[in-house]
């Protein structure tokens, strides 16, 4: 929830059950970056270079956030095929930290553990992201892990020694920055993030890497957007209000996805839930359509909103209770048009016209904030 760059994955909402919580988030429909490596040579040093440049950057900025991951590998990061781009996920192992703090979490000794917490020693997380980074760059480079054994004895001294073999076929520059990356004696002598950007290998030929900002919240909602969700009958003081709280809940998981969609280049395709009018008239027979009934719902082809058709059905509501059953009338929602102004929605009038006796929604509503 602290973490907004084009590198991590992003989370949309956050829906808390009695006995879950859910985390909606970006997905990522290339996969694992480990099966987009060859086992044969690994990747071809130019893509290798590209693609290793934005992990280190959403590493970084986990690391200018004080927040470690302690689980980097090829499997915790996968490819958005569309924007080309590949995201850290999988934070599960992660811990804030502050400068030179000491961690003693230990866990099952895995292949891209850093030598000291193999040895279960009080470690630094910085330097043991940077550790398995190299690893992950020695695989990318390879289609192999820097320690293989027969026994995992065998392997455990490998990996404490650091002991592997560089292909003949590796620049020297390549070599020289997994060198780098993969110092065993004194932890703190690895090179950091920053200085890994400015390795000759990785700064070569490249435009500058994504600011350690990445790509935050904006301060002032999207005008556009938030006229979309007020045609989707949600207060628009309560969505900027959760916005500038940070809250995930329906109103920002709402925003955040239609901002993505955007970035996406994909229009707005949410319509608006089933039409309910009142017919006035002569009573109908019982052979007349079901519209003409009154006190029946007409429905009209829609598609639910998002917080109906994915939200588990023992999820807390979150946004505007009551909406759910007032009379909604046909609005066409607006979709994204650069050129084209988008209207004041403090000088739209409410679009939910409500019966004498139905309440009227209160705002903000329970949700997750983290």
């Amino acid at each position: 929830m602290a973490l907004e760059h084009p590198n991590v994955i992003q989370l949309f909402q956050v829906i808390e059950t009695r006995s879950n919580i859910y985390m909606v988030m970006e997905h990522a429909d290339g996969g694992e970056l480990r099966c987009c490596i060859p086992a044969a040579g690994g990747l071809k040093e130019e893509k290798a270079l590209r693609t290793f440049r934005q992990m280190v950057c959403a590493v970084r900025h986990c690391h200018d956030q004080g927040i470690t991951h302690l689980d980097l590998k090829s499997e915790n990061f996968v490819v958005d095929s569309r924007g080309g781009k590949v995201k850290l996920i999988d934070f599960g192992l992660s811990a804030r930290v502050q400068p030179g703090q000491k961690l003693n979490s230990f866990w099952d000794i895995l292949p891209h553990h850093a030598p000291e917490i193999i040895l279960k020693q009080e470690y630094e997380g910085p330097p043991a992201d940077v550790w398995s980074l190299g690893v992950t760059l020695f695989l990318m480079l390879t289609g192999r892990r820097p320690f293989k054994a027969s026994t995992a004895k065998r392997q455990q001294r490998l990996m404490v020694q650091a002991s592997h073999e560089l292909p003949p076929h590796l620049s020297q520059e390549a070599r020289s920055l997994i060198q780098q990356m993969l110092t065993v004696d004194h932890p703190v002598q690895r090179p950091t993030l920053e200085q890994v950007m400015g390795h000759p290998w990785l700064s070569q030929g490249e435009e500058a890497p994504p600011g350690p900002c990445g790509q935050p919240l904006p301060s002032r909602p999207d005008p556009a957007i938030m006229t979309i969700m007020f045609d989707m009958v949600y207060d628009p003081y309560n969505a900027w209000v959760s916005l500038d709280q940070r809250k995930f809940n329906e109103a920002v998981g709402t925003y955040l996805l239609l901002l993505h969609q955007r970035s996406q280049g994909a229009g707005c395709k949410l319509q608006e839930r089933p039409v309910r009018r009142q017919v006035v008239g002569p009573r109908p027979g019982p052979a007349d359509p079901p519209s003409m009934h009154p006190n029946k719902c007409a429905s009209e082809p829609a598609l639910p909103r998002p917080c109906e058709q994915q939200q588990p059905k023992e999820a807390k509501s979150s946004g505007h209770e009551g909406a759910a059953s007032a009379s909604v009338p046909a609005i066409p929602l607006r979709f994204f048009h650069g050129d084209t102004p988008s209207p004041s929605p403090v000088s739209r009038p409410d679009p939910v016209p409500r019966r004498p006796d139905h309440p009227k929604p209160s705002p903000g509503g329970s949700s997750a904030d983290g």
